[in-house]
């Protein structure tokens, strides 16, 4: 997964896709929570690209980690990306912190 594109910093603004963006977002969020990592991957790129959700690089981090150790091949790829790699050492230990946590409360409320 790359960086966000011209295009989809454009389709922020789309009123049709934030609806629609908004609703994936809803329900990545309820798989992710009950431990999909596909879903915990989807949920880090809408946080990391701003589209249906306010953008987060922690909490997209944090999601990255999480379907990384379940073994989701793509977020394994990504955890390490040039994207993470500009979030400043106190970023990425909130994201680490807020991973612990997410686990140790079985993946719900985070």
């Amino acid at each position: 997964m790359g960086g966000v594109t011209l295009l989809e910093k454009d389709k922020r603004n789309d009123p049709a896709l934030l609806r629609i963006s908004s609703t994936a977002v809803k329900w990545y969020t309820l798989a992710a929570e009950n431990g999909y990592a596909e879903a915990q991957s989807s949920l880090a790129a809408m946080y990391v690209s701003g589209i249906g959700i306010a953008q987060d690089y922690v909490y997209g981090h944090m999601w990255v980690q999480l379907a990384a150790a379940q073994g989701n091949e793509s977020a394994k790829a990504w955890k390490d990306s040039e994207i993470f790699k500009k979030m400043t050492p106190s970023q990425l230990e909130t994201a680490k912190k807020l991973a612990r946590e997410c686990v140790r409360k079985n993946y719900k409320g985070c």
